[in-house]
């Protein structure tokens, strides 16, 4: 059942209590014994497996839509209700992606990439590799996406080391321990693919507490794995947690969370932890990498944009913070304007008139309501839209914060939750402003993760301006930068990486030090640049859509299999937002 009126908060999920010792030896062992036959498994083995779990988490997809917002606590939202269902879009197209990839591994040696190959004016290589299909061209039309490799790798290393794992010779065998996502269900699966198929590790995956009762449907729709002893799910909390990563058979670690939880993993918690993160002394040797949050800006570049533009703009900012309640990494943390555009303030209210529109947000991951305390706490005059409802966490924007304040909490600890900060930069044109904010967001703002563009048609067109834009573009320390769309477009793609922007170190980690995504299995990327058009018609991701359950199944059916028959009904749920 998916109508949401037909869901019931007072029916409880399952959620599987915390594994033994016993039981936890016993998957490695498990995962030991097999970690060797999955590396030199051959590649019509691997198709076979995939194709069999993209059919059978079909057979999950209602029970996720329905545990995900009975558990939540969220069944009877008019807004944001199923979200879930482009959370088994995203899981849909993993499939797909990974299933082509395979495919063509087996025919040429590497995915093939659809785009071209590009040298940048500073050397560095760009590989346009969206849309990757005309029905994905058609689906998200003006959608491009680019993966600039790291500097100093040339076209050629680029095409010889794709997929390199697959090119290396006598490989060893090795167990990967995935620390599963509590917020986006598509995570767990997108990080356990990662290190199935891009790094040919078999994979023990924790799930987290917060969305553990996902675990047992996970278990059904991947048994094809699960059967031939590739991939063990287990649970527990941060206890569970240590003793995997600490287990002599586990040989490296991936986690998607709070860089918190990655100082705590790799140097240990408390005062003793703090001590080795200064003194760069981690308790963990083995390789932890991290995909992990960010204080998401959204750069608005001044333009003569009209009151419906301003409307829209708005709606499309107020739905990427609104998602899943704002519990994810790419949401919109900061707004930055220009303090003399003539529509800031415009903008500004039309952010809060839309999010106005929407129910607040219902408190379920942990933390999450205090975290937004500390921050209100802090700056007084914020704005909270829906304040005072039990057990809900207010929308909250607050204005005017001051850029010279580089330790402002806004500035330097993610708010994880529906909470954006507004700064005002002094600048005397639009050149200088995007200077202004590159300065500002390389230098004072923690995170690598994404950041966000959003310029008018008009403004790219003009000379100056659109130079001025490729150049933010180039300078910004981010992993994902994205012109007019979310950065989560590039990791929705399953072509594009995601993650921080390389560099980090393990004493300062950032947003991260690894990429998960990359299922064209590109070598050495750094940045990913997607490009969406000013307008897009038509666009149901808007803070102010109310029948977006019709649009995203439709999605998730179109990402499953896509096909031209399945386009005009995507478009009709699209346009009945």
């Amino acid at each position: 059942m998916t109508n949401p009126d037909s869901f019931s908060n007072n029916y409880q999920v399952f959620r599987p209590p915390p594994m033994s010792q016993m039981e936890t030896e016993k998957a490695l062992d498990d995962l030991s014994a097999h970690c060797q036959e999955w590396v030199d498994l051959p590649i019509e083995e691997r198709i076979s497996i995939v194709e069999q779990i993209h059919n059978d988490f079909t057979k999950v997809w209602e029970r996720w839509v329905e545990y995900s917002v009975i558990a939540k606590g969220i069944a009877n939202r008019k807004t944001g209700n199923n979200m879930e269902w482009l959370e088994l879009a995203n899981i849909s197209r993993i499939h797909t992606v990974i299933l082509r990839s395979l495919k063509e591994i087996n025919q040429f040696g590497s995915p093939k990439v659809r785009g071209d190959y590009r040298t940048l004016s500073n050397g560095q290589v760009a590989v346009q590799v969206y849309p990757d299909s005309m029905t994905q061209a058609l689906a998200f039309p003006g959608t491009a996406i680019e993966v600039w490799l790291e500097p100093g790798v040339t076209v050629d290393q680029a095409r010889d080391n794709q997929a390199l794992a697959y090119k290396i010779p006598n490989r060893q065998g090795k167990i990967a321990l995935v620390l599963g996502a509590g917020n986006a269900s598509s995570l767990p699966p997108s990080d356990t693919f990662h290190k199935l198929f891009h790094d040919l590790c078999v994979v023990i995956l924790k799930m987290n507490p917060v969305n553990s009762y996902l675990g047992p449907l996970l278990e059904e729709g991947y048994r094809a794995l699960i059967e031939r002893g590739f991939l063990r799910i287990v649970y527990g909390g941060p206890e569970e947690g240590a003793f995997l990563v600490n287990h002599e058979l586990v040989d490296e670690v991936h986690m998607t969370g709070s860089d918190r939880t990655f100082d705590a993993i790799v140097f240990g918690p408390g005062q003793e932890g703090q001590l080795r993160k200064t003194n760069k002394n981690p308790i963990v040797i083995k390789p932890v990498d991290g995909e992990l949050g960010c204080i998401t800006p959204w750069v608005i570049v001044p333009g003569k944009w009209t009151d419906a533009d301003i409307r829209e703009q708005a709606d499309k900012m107020a739905f990427w913070m609104m998602l899943h309640e704002g519990y994810l990494c790419f949401a919109p943390r900061l707004v930055l304007m220009q303090r003399s555009w003539p529509l800031r303030e415009a903008f500004f209210q039309a952010l809060v008139d839309s999010l106005a529109q929407v129910e607040p947000i219902k408190a379920y991951y942990p933390g999450s309501a205090e975290t937004q305390r500390i921050f209100v706490e802090a700056h007084p005059e914020a704005i909270q839209i829906g304040a005072g409802i039990e057990d809900q966490v207010p929308w909250t924007v607050i204005p005017g914060l001051d850029p010279t304040v580089r330790d402002d909490i806004c500035f330097r600890r993610e708010s994880f939750s529906g909470l954006c900060g507004e700064v005002a930069l002094e600048a005397a044109s639009i050149p200088e402003f995007l200077e202004a904010s590159v300065e500002f967001l390389n230098g004072t703002v923690w995170g690598t993760l994404s950041t966000t563009l959003v310029v008018s048609g008009d403004s790219l067109a003009d000379p100056i301006v659109g130079e001025a834009v490729e150049r933010t573009i180039n300078d910004l320390r981010y992993g994902t930068v994205a012109l007019n769309a979310p950065g989560v477009w590039g990791f929705a793609s399953m072509v594009a990486p995601w993650g921080g922007f390389p560099g980090s170190v393990l004493n300062d980690i950032q947003s991260g030090n690894g990429k998960v995504g990359n299922f064209l299995m590109l070598h050495k990327p750094e940045k990913t640049v997607v490009k969406v058009p000013f307008r897009v018609r038509p666009y149901p991701f808007l803070g102010t859509s109310k029948n977006l359950h019709a649009f995203f199944k439709n999605l998730a059916n179109f990402q499953f299999s896509p096909s031209y028959g399945k386009l005009p009904g995507l478009f009709w749920s699209a346009m009945r937002q």
